[in-house]
């Protein structure tokens, strides 16, 4: 009863939504639970496209970073955990919309046996999902996006992890991506992305190795953790155009 009177009251109000002028950076992760569709993406862009302008994701961290006002609503896609359907699904509708994106990625996962991409999918409580492989992801970069972090192996950050722990999950993670992809890696997306999943001692260690660090959370607010931090605001690619438009309709202030 509570999710049908949630959805209710979104498809009525978003109806009515605008999008609000800001820095909307959208935080994904694959198009369906089940079968994916990328016509429900498409159509949902197609929509939006109506009332926000799409920029691609550094444009829209170099707007954040300095502290830009903008007299429009911007938007901006990241997607998190590298699920094969990002480079099958998603991908082909951003070119469609000559959207770059930024994919933050777990190298555990892209290189994990059966045994533990089943652990991997447990702790994130999801089911029936693939890994991209890494000709995939470097297939990403080729198309203009952006590949980040997310760790090595989608780790609760705000967890009392040794120092060994972090250093691993995240320094190292990002020496192997530039490995695999021969590009640079300067983006990090803490796991979970809520603020408890973040403590003082993984922020430490991620500002050694990153220039700009993501949250999920806290969306009206484009900072956090002392504007070290840029929040986006979760939209997954199947939900309702409506739901859509009224997570746009909020004010952002730095």
């Amino acid at each position: 009863m509570r999710a049908f009177l949630r959805n209710t009251y979104l498809d009525i109000f978003g109806l009515i939504s605008k999008p609000k002028k800001g820095i909307h950076i959208i935080n994904s992760h694959y198009i369906s639970e089940k079968k994916s569709n990328s016509d429900v993406f498409f159509h949902q862009l197609e929509a939006i496209s109506n009332h926000v302008t799409f920029i691609g994701i550094e444009e829209a961290v170099s707007l954040v970073e300095n502290k830009k006002e903008v007299n429009q609503p911007l938007v901006t896609f990241t997607y998190d955990d590298g699920f094969e359907e990002c480079y099958t699904h998603i991908n082909p509708v951003l070119k469609q919309f000559g959207i770059s994106a930024g994919f933050f990625i777990n190298p555990g996962f892209i290189d994990g046996d059966e045994k533990y991409n089943q652990k991997f999918l447990k702790r994130i409580n999801t089911k029936n999902k693939s890994p991209m492989t890494w000709n995939q992801v470097n297939a990403l970069i080729k198309d203009g996006h952006v590949i980040g972090s997310h760790t090595m192996d989608h780790l609760d950050l705000g967890t009392n992890l040794s120092q060994e722990q972090l250093e691993y999950q995240l320094g190292y993670c990002k020496k192997y991506i530039e490995e695999k992809t021969n590009n640079n890696c300067n983006m990090f997306a803490f796991p979970f992305g809520q603020m408890q999943h973040f403590n003082e001692e993984a922020l430490e260690v991620s500002k050694k190795y990153y220039e700009h660090i993501f949250s999920g959370t806290d969306y009206k607010n484009y900072h956090s953790f002392n504007s070290f931090v840029i929040n986006r605001r979760h939209c997954e690619p199947n939900w309702p155009v409506s739901h859509f438009k009224y997570f746009l309709n909020v004010d952002k202030k730095y």
